[in-house]
Parts: C-alpha cells; structure tokens; sequence
C-alpha cells in the first residue's frame, strides 16, 4: 500500500510510550508489529476526528449560508 504523501506517520518511539503508560505490567514487553498496529490504529482515529471536524465546519458554514439566503430571500418578499 503506498502512503499518501499527506500522511503522518507516528513515530516507533511515541508510539511505545503512549502504550507503556497505559499498561498495567510495566514488564510487558511489545513486539514490533504490535506497535505497528497500534500506529496505524491512531493513524485512522486522527483521521476520523479530522474528518468529523472538518465536515462539522463545512456544515456550519453552509448553515450559515443558507439561512443568509433565505433572510435576502424573505426580503425580497416583502
């Protein structure tokens, strides 16, 4: 799979810490397609939030413009 020029990778290291702090056995070890995986599972949950929040502005701003539109329009009417 190629990766989009766009995309950020996590690093290996940031990745390690952020699950070594939520373990519970800090003698656990974590193999190195564990920590791929869970790189990648971070990599769709900021994508998902970006996403949300980028269709939550989108659609605030058509709100707004179209209730711009229909006071012109309500306007017009009168």
């Amino acid at each position: 799979m190629e990766r989009d020029q766009d995309e950020v990778a996590f690093p290996k290291e940031l990745v390690s810490k952020l699950l070594h702090e939520h373990l519970k056995n800090e003698k656990m070890r974590v193999s190195a397609d564990a920590l791929l995986l869970l790189a990648e599972l971070l990599k769709v949950f900021v994508r998902d939030k970006l996403t949300a929040i980028h269709a939550s502005i989108f659609f605030s701003t058509q709100r707004q413009l179209l209730e711009q539109l229909v006071r012109r329009w309500l306007k017009t009417l009168q």
